[in-house]
């Protein structure tokens, strides 16, 4: 494979961004971030099928997000939820994320003013429910 059909590298791993503030009540976990930036939920993986509540501040800056529809758990949930048209970034709100196995393969497209990346064989996804 040539360097230029290599998919594009992830972001630095979850454990290197501050961590997303988590709160557990009726018994449905809520995530908000704790600083002006995406969320991830990487800290999930592996527990496909559980539900997290994402708390999107407003004026989150565009993270890095991969896949369409199903997208890897590395990828920024709020901009991902843009990307899915299930919020703004500028104006924020909530999101309902489920997590799922990881796939062979994800693929990028454009909508809703965010461009999602195709990428390869990753360990964990998310979709919106």
């Amino acid at each position: 494979m040539k360097a230029s059909d290599q998919p594009p590298p992830h972001p630095p791993h979850a454990s290197h961004r501050p961590p997303a503030q988590v709160i557990v009540s009726t018994g449905q976990p809520t995530v908000t971030a704790t600083t002006n930036e995406d969320v991830y939920v990487t800290q999930w993986r592996g527990q496909h099928g559980m539900r997290l509540l994402v708390i999107c501040p407003a004026h989150t800056p565009p993270g890095s997000v991969w896949g369409t529809d199903l997208y890897t758990d590395d990828s920024g949930v709020c901009t991902a939820a843009q990307h899915a048209g299930r919020l703004r970034l500028r104006d924020g709100g909530q999101v309902m994320v489920e997590m799922a196995p990881g796939q062979r393969h994800y693929v990028g497209t454009m909508r809703h003013g965010i461009t999602s990346a195709d990428y390869g064989d990753w360990h964990g996804s998310f979709i919106f429910r």
